[in-house]
């Protein structure tokens, strides 16, 4: 026989109760996101925006979701451009700008950190530097280029 003490549970009025409020804050922080979320195409130019996702706002900060270090370089390089066209499409006060890298998971359909991945393999150094010859835009070929070369090393 056991002698432990048996843990109280919660009375269901007020699991409920708490499970209601958090809903509450989920359903507000959608709301004060789906600005952002419309306007997007607007704020970012192609193919941007669709490589950079708002993800949540709160207070005057934005948090985006990235999917790769070179997005994350890109939006880094630009902040106060994208701020500014933030103020032009007159969404939410935005003075702070977070950076998250996420990716895709493809079976689940949730996004998860990229932190703690394994270590690229020398092949990929070959295939980033094909890729980048394709890019128009001098400032994320030139990117592509050092994570390349540092791939390599």
């Amino acid at each position: 026989m056991s002698h432990r003490k048996k843990k109280a549970l919660k009375p269901i009025k007020s699991v409920l109760k708490d499970s209601n409020q958090t809903l509450q804050q989920i359903a507000l922080g959608a709301a004060e996101l789906k600005p952002f979320q419309r306007a997007w195409s607007a704020v970012l130019p192609d193919p941007a925006c669709n490589h950079v996702l708002p993800a949540f706002y709160k207070n005057g900060k934005l948090t985006v979701w990235v999917h790769s270090p070179v997005w994350a370089n890109w939006i880094r390089h630009r902040q106060a451009f994208i701020m500014s066209r933030i103020q032009q499409q007159k969404l939410p006060e935005v003075h702070t700008l977070n950076i998250r890298l996420a990716q895709k998971n493809l079976v689940s359909g949730k996004t998860k950190s990229l932190s703690g991945r394994k270590k690229p393999k020398a092949r990929t150094s070959e295939i980033i530097k094909q890729t980048a010859k394709g890019i128009h835009d001098a400032e994320l070929r030139q990117s592509l280029q050092r994570l390349a070369t540092t791939l390599k090393k």
